[in-house]
């Protein structure tokens, strides 16, 4: 058992590590730690099953024997018809691709197209064998999930481009040949393969009249190994994340390739319940991660077309699909793009556009067009972001929205739980935070995701000093026990909500922190005040003896402390006790694999209850020259002078405070 292949991960392991997290590669204290922690994370009946696994049984294949057919089907049309309105922008992506530049997350890589060495890391040219370090290994991952051979294989058909389908049949025949089965990097998990499936489902019919017909019997040979080796390595229990819906699509279009769609419904009906598990009733994703959930709603939105094209309905999905695009819109900011909470590495099924980053804008508008019956892979009108306030209480966030001088603004209060099963791998200790817009700047953000290495900040950018939010004695709200497991999950109550007026309001609280030796509870309450343009957020942390509470807010590069941004935001603070100001820096990170410092402010004060009062001036050159509180008796009182005089009450049991503005 301990000395089997994991599914996910291709590293010797419980058959059950995080595919992110090379434990092959950590010290051996570190790897002792991470198998206690990964194994505490698994249920009974997921270490029977392990077992079974580790001593040779394999699950049976829905697609044994299945073959696929690359011609002679309507396949190849449909590809054509659903790629044509991107004609454009394919052939600009295949010029780059054929003259050997590929993109990883915004860096641009230069590599011989006819001689791709692919057991070497495209960014830093090392051997993935040649690693005496933990890394992260997703860009040589990216690689051989050969995304980049679809806009080279679209445009090719579409402008007949005879040199580009060989090059894509070169690049292809070059992997077989470097990646025999179960062999190598290009067999880390059958997660990993499923994209590779679904890459060579939509490359090979467009190019296959142009390939000789050993080679095609070759590609065909891999294909059928492939798919059996993503059959055969499901991602199961504590496992079962996005990472099981990705396998379901690689088996659904491996499917539609082979004769009579073999295994086709069996398949299909397994990525309906998932799809069902892994989504909240308002359509929020479970992993509790922005672009988790963007990789999901393109996975089943590409799934959707793939059966409909097959003339197959899409049952429950249907539904999925559209709550899910009804809290994009809930969520989403006036430039599409959802707040940056969770992780997000970038991850796609698809990338038509191979070299602009993903907008989630995009995302939504294609996933519409294939519930709307458009023929196209490519959106023809954008989802709109929602004008109104919106309470999305099953997944856990309240949205405020408001029009501040002709902006729309937006902030997003998170009030869910930490992720998605036993690990929640995917989500990051930020109850109870706040990311605030107006326009198209960010006030107070979110600090991203880094990168999925652990020596390069990984538990910097989950912990809860990360986010907008409060930490007790120094402590994360959840325990990090590996790069992608939780321990001791917290559960947050959304206590108290009122929008749809001039004064709109929100309570909620967790219990992170009664781990802790004083047994701490972290309350919040979030005012907005349309008139004047105020945010007001009032934190009550209250123990059992004394605690040190830090109220953090997180600002974006440039910012001045006293001021959120150029245009719009000034902050102020008042605690009791009376606490201590410090101006540091943290981690930042816009996109994967990208960092930098931006400046951050934390308040701390010590007692056995301590709250703070934030108030957040939205409006231009309107900053609070006058801030007081008062808590006596389980009642905060907050004063705010300098706009015009404004007294908020907050009685921590009432449904809404009482305001006098």
């Amino acid at each position: 058992m301990w000395n089997a292949t994991d599914s996910r991960s291709g590293v010797p392991t419980l058959t059950g590590a995080p595919r992110d997290c090379d434990v092959t590669l950590l010290l051996k204290p570190q790897r002792a730690a991470w198998y206690l922690a990964r194994l505490a994370a698994m249920s009974p009946a997921e270490v029977v099953w392990r077992a079974r696994r580790a001593a040779g049984f394999e699950p049976a294949s829905p697609l044994a024997g299945a073959r696929p057919y690359w011609s002679g089907s309507p396949w190849r049309s449909t590809l054509l018809e659903a790629l044509e309105p991107a004609r454009a922008e394919l052939t600009v992506d295949a010029e780059r691709i054929a003259a050997g530049e590929l993109d990883l997350w915004g860096h641009q890589v230069r590599l011989d197209p006819h001689r791709i060495d692919w057991q070497r890391d495209p960014l830093d040219g090392r051997a993935s064998t040649a690693r005496s370090e933990p890394v992260d290994r997703k860009a040589i991952w990216e690689l051989h999930r050969h995304q980049h051979l679809v806009p080279l294989a679209a445009a090719a058909a579409l402008v007949d481009r005879e040199d580009w389908a060989a090059l894509c049949l070169e690049q292809l025949e070059s992997w077989i040949e470097a990646n025999p089965p179960s062999e190598g990097v290009g067999w880390t998990s059958g997660y990993e393969t499923s994209h590779r499936l679904v890459s060579w489902a939509l490359t090979v019919p467009l190019v296959a009249h142009w390939a000789a017909e050993p080679l095609l019997e070759r590609i065909t040979e891999s294909y059928v190994e492939q798919t059996r080796f993503v059959a055969v390595s499901p991602s199961r229990f504590s496992s079962a994340n996005n990472h099981r819906l990705m396998e379901l699509l690689g088996l659904l279009a491996a499917s539609l390739l082979s004769d009579h769609n073999t295994g086709r419904d069996e398949i299909w009906g397994e990525l309906e319940r998932e799809s069902a598990l892994q989504s909240f009733a308002d359509g929020g994703n479970r992993e509790q991660a922005a672009g988790y959930f963007l990789y999901v709603l393109e996975i089943l939105s590409l799934a959707a077309f793939m059966v409909r094209e097959a003339g197959a309905a899409l049952g429950s999905l249907d539904r999925t699909l559209e709550s899910m695009l009804a809290w994009y819109a809930s969520v989403a900011g006036v430039d599409g793009e959802l707040p940056a909470v969770g992780d997000d590495a970038e991850d796609r099924p698809l990338r038509i556009g191979y070299f602009p980053p993903r907008r989630a804008s995009g995302v939504a508008a294609r996933a519409a067009a294939v519930l709307r019956g458009e023929p196209g892979l490519i959106g023809s009108r954008d989802v709109p972001p929602l004008r109104k306030s919106k309470t999305l209480a099953e997944s856990g966030y309240v949205v405020f929205r408001s029009r501040l001088e002709g902006e729309p603004a937006r902030i997003v209060f998170d009030v869910g739980n930490l992720g998605f099963g036993a690990l929640a791998a995917h989500g990051h200790a930020d109850a109870l935070a706040i990311v605030v817009d107006v326009g198209a700047e960010t006030l107070l953000r979110d600090s991203g995701t880094g990168s999925y290495a652990p020596g390069d900040g990984r538990g910097e950018f989950r912990a809860t000093l990360a986010h907008n939010t409060v930490v007790v004695d120094g402590e994360d709200q959840a325990e990090q026990r590996g790069a992608h497991i939780w321990g001791r999950h917290y559960t947050t109550v959304l206590e108290a909500v009122a929008l749809g007026s001039d004064v709109e309001y929100a309570r909620g609280a967790h219990d992170g922190y009664e781990r802790t030796a004083a047994g701490a509870i972290h309350t919040r309450s979030v005012t907005l005040l349309k008139s004047p343009h105020l945010l007001i957020v009032l934190d009550r942390v209250s123990g059992s003896r004394n605690l040190e509470a830090s109220l953090v807010w997180n600002l974006m590069p440039g910012s001045d402390v006293l001021r959120l941004s150029p245009r719009f935001g000034a902050l102020a603070v008042a605690a009791t006790p009376g606490a201590t100001r410090r101006e540091e820096e943290g981690r930042f990170s816009q996109r994967y694999g990208w960092q930098e410092r931006a400046p951050r402010l934390r308040w701390s004060a010590t007692g056995r209850e301590v709250v703070f009062a934030t108030v957040v001036s939205l409006g231009r050159d309107r900053p609070v020259h006058e801030l007081v509180l008062a808590h006596r008796d389980g009642i905060s009182r907050v004063s705010i002078g300098g706009i015009a005089r404004t007294i908020l009450v907050e009685d921590w049991i009432r449904d809404h405070p009482v305001v006098d503005a």
